[in-house]
Parts: structure tokens; C-alpha cells; sequence
């Protein structure tokens, strides 16, 4: 599960730019998993958005990169990143 606290900024009418932190939680139950990675994740998450108003749809694109260690492990360090696209619409 993932927490994002972004601030919006809209650049044009429509068009908008976000970014802020996000928190990340592990919700596995898989035992090999658990010993491996930690429960707690933390990153910056950036993108942008635009808003078709006489269709009613969002589209979005967002790029999440990890900074936390994610790693129980001192052998490896790794960090989870995600591409994001999405799409919305409005029911007004």
C-alpha cells in the first residue's frame, strides 16, 4: 500500500504538474518476503496531469522513485521505483 502527499500545481488551465513525498507500506504475507525486505518505504513521487473538461476524463503520468532502502539484507541495497500512467473520469 503507498501514501502519497502530493502538492498539485497547475501550470495552464487543465495542465498540471505534482510532486511530494510517498510512504510505503509492505501488506505481504508471504514468509520469504518478510525476511528479506522491509515493511517500510519511502520516496519522492513527481508528474503531471491534464484535465479534458468537455469529456469529463483526467490523464496522468507519474514517476515514484524510491530513496529509503528497502533492503533487510547488508549484502544488497536496493530501492523500489515505479512508472505510473493513469486515467479518470468525472461523474458531475
Amino acid at each position: 500500500m503507498r501514501i502519497l502527499g502530493a502538492a498539485r500545481y497547475y501550470v495552464l488551465e487543465g495542465l498540471s504538474l505534482e510532486g511530494g513525498p510517498q510512504f510505503g507500506f509492505r501488506v505481504s504475507q508471504n514468509k520469504i518476503v518478510d525476511q528479506i525486505t522491509k515493511g517500510f518505504d519511502f520516496g519522492l513521487a513527481l508528474g503531471g496531469g491534464y484535465e479534458v473538461l468537455d469529456l469529463r476524463l483526467l490523464l496522468g503520468v507519474r514517476y515514484n522513485v524510491g530513496i529509503a532502502n528497502f533492503s533487510k539484507q547488508n549484502i544488497v541495497d536496493f530501492n523500489l521505483s515505479t512508472f505510473q500512467i493513469s486515467s479518470g473520469y468525472f461523474f458531475n
